[in-house]
């Protein structure tokens, strides 16, 4: 299938960028999945200036929600390919895609051998997606860098300026599910 925009996927908390109390039509409502108690991914074609969100109007056009969610991940894998960078050592990172797919670093939860290969834990990496632009990683052997990292994750959700997700820690388990701390 050729698209004229690339599908991306957008992490969210469970404050979904619509209000749930909103009585929308079905075909007029986003896309999401859920991939923890309290995270959502949603999808959106990234257009030149601006996300248009997926709804499921759009299904009928794109096949099912788990044909789209592929077709995000896959956009998502081709631009960490070029845009990944890799902070931090001894199970202390930072992750970030550098460039014009910066809004999509949280999404990289999604893809965790894209990043997980270039760190060293000696538990499981535990996961702060403070906004949309950063993702921050600890190894859950370090119960002083933990509290760290709820720290900081919090302040860069509070500060609001680069779309935040939520104030919440999550364990990325060896089968890559996730589980809040």
């Amino acid at each position: 299938m050729s698209l004229p925009f690339a599908i991306v996927p957008l992490i969210f908390g469970t404050e979904s960028p619509v209000d749930p109390g909103l009585d929308l039509p079905a075909e007029q409502s986003p896309v999401f999945h859920r991939i923890a108690e309290d995270l959502l991914v949603g999808y959106a074609f990234d257009k030149p200036d601006m996300y248009e969100v997926v709804l499921h109007r759009h299904l009928a056009d794109l096949g099912s929600a788990d044909e789209v969610f592929a077709l995000a991940v896959a956009t998502l894998r081709e631009r960490a390919a070029a845009e990944l960078v890799v902070q931090g050592a001894g199970g202390r990172y930072r992750v970030i895609l550098e460039g014009a797919s910066r809004d999509l670093t949280a999404s990289l939860v999604l893809t965790p051998d894209v990043f997980r290969s270039q760190m060293q834990f000696s538990g499981d990496p535990v996961i702060g997606l403070g906004s949309r632009i950063w993702m921050h990683l600890i190894d859950s052997a370090d119960a002083e860098g933990i509290e760290g990292l709820r720290g900081l994750t919090a302040a860069l959700h509070d500060e609001g300026d680069a779309k935040p997700i939520n104030k919440w820690l999550y364990r990325l388990a060896a089968d890559n599910t996730l589980a809040r701390v």
